[in-house]
């Protein structure tokens, strides 16, 4: 292990980071490190000595578009949060909530898209342009179309 002189860290502590980066989350890992060694260590202290010491976390060798979508499918009803818990859990890895996010959006959302249309996802609707010129026409089409007044200092 490589552990310089102006660290905070024994040769214990970075071993036992080093066991254990495998079997937990980072945050589960912070929380498991403090309560061990009686210190107030940050995520970020934590993920800071993992990147110093060369300690990573092995590549994972792809997950199954299949399993991917059963996962997400599963867990609809999480928060962001918990969903991120869970999956890096489940898959032992250490993404974000906005990584997470990103990949649900690639297998849950175009479902709820087909299920649920609304107004936002339609394509555009040629049926629109007479209303759209009816609108134009309007008293109301002439308001919104108007550059708003400038105001000139006094």
């Amino acid at each position: 292990m490589k552990n310089s002189n102006n660290t905070k860290y024994s040769d214990v502590q970075v071993e036992f980071l080093s066991l254990n980066v495998n079997k937990y989350s980072l945050a589960e890992l912070t929380k498991l490190y403090n309560s061990t060694f009686k210190t107030f260590k940050s995520d970020t202290a934590i993920k800071n000595t993992l990147y110093r010491n060369n300690i990573k976390r092995p590549k994972a060798k792809g997950i199954s578009e299949d399993v991917l979508k059963a996962f997400f499918m599963a867990n609809t009803n999480c928060t962001a949060d918990e969903l991120t818990r869970r999956y890096n859990k489940n898959f032992a890895s250490n993404l974000c909530t906005a990584s997470i996010r990103i990949k649900r959006r690639k297998y849950v959302e175009k479902v709820v898209e087909e299920e649920e249309r609304t107004l936002a996802f339609t394509k555009y609707d040629e049926n629109l342009n007479p209303h759209i010129k009816e609108l134009i026409s309007s008293n109301w089409g002439l308001l919104l179309s108007k550059q708003p007044a400038r105001k000139s200092a006094a």
